[in-house]
């Protein structure tokens, strides 16, 4: 339970302190109970060579990933690979917790919030895109729900710290933590149905773009390849590639 030497501005209210300190390095962990399934897990590693630690449980999870420094690679239990840059998050889910994760010599500091899988579904009905990841959930399929992993925001370290930084000694402020961690929940979803959106309005102009460019093609051949995207409105080197996949050459 002792706090490494260095890392006592880690340590949170109300939290559970764990650590470990070896030749290879230190690592703290300043746990938390929120409420009832729903926990945090501050992890603060400062290595002093190469690495790799495996998490193991019997228990299936459902977690969110905030990476806050460095980068880290995780290998799970089906041996699918999950890599996060410093300021990226991804959610999780376990069927049973495995996971390896390797460092490379330097300091990490992760926030990981597990909580049930019945806070995700209250969101289903506006964020059409969680249906498949639900379905693999209720199958107990280890999924991921992120093809690309989001970017940790000002707005959600924010949120993370008072959630970490409040005492949890009240019925009052257990009530308060379970509203800002949906509101993390919240803003994660919200960020990713706006990629979505963007995605779907730039794959749109991408498709019509190729269509006239192939029009132009039929009406006036012989033209420069170079003055048919200036006539799209689109650059050469987006155009040709995106031509190719629709057409085939």
């Amino acid at each position: 339970p002792a706090v490494p030497v260095g890392l006592s501005l880690y340590v949170i209210p109300s939290g559970r302190t764990q650590s470990a300190k070896e030749k290879f390095g230190d690592i703290f962990f300043p746990a938390i109970l929120f409420e009832n399934k729903i926990s945090g897990l501050y992890a603060v590693y400062r290595f002093r060579q190469d690495i790799s630690l495996r998490y193991a449980g019997d228990d299936p999870g459902l977690r969110l990933h905030l990476l806050l420094k460095n980068n880290i690679e995780y290998l799970g239990n089906d041996n699918s690979n999950l890599s996060l840059q410093e300021g990226e998050f991804n959610i999780i889910y376990s069927s049973r917790m495995e996971t390896t994760v390797y460092f490379k010599k330097n300091e990490y500091i992760t926030f990981t919030l597990f909580f049930p899988v019945e806070l995700l579904q209250g969101y289903l009905g506006s964020f059409p895109f969680l249906g498949d990841f639900m379905s693999a959930l209720s199958q107990q399929r280890d999924a991921v729900l992120l093809k690309k992993p989001g970017i940790v925001t000002a707005e959600m370290r924010g949120i993370a710290s008072r959630l970490l930084h409040n005492p949890l000694n009240s019925n009052n402020q257990q009530e308060h933590a379970r509203i800002k961690i949906e509101e993390i929940i919240h803003l994660i979803l919200m960020q990713q149905q706006q990629l979505e959106l963007e995605v779907n309005i730039w794959a749109n102009r991408l498709e019509g773009a190729v269509q006239k460019a192939k029009n132009i093609i039929e009406d006036r051949f012989g033209l420069s390849i170079a003055d048919i995207p200036q006539q799209v409105g689109m650059n050469e080197f987006k155009l040709k590639p995106a031509f190719k996949y629709y057409y085939g050459k």
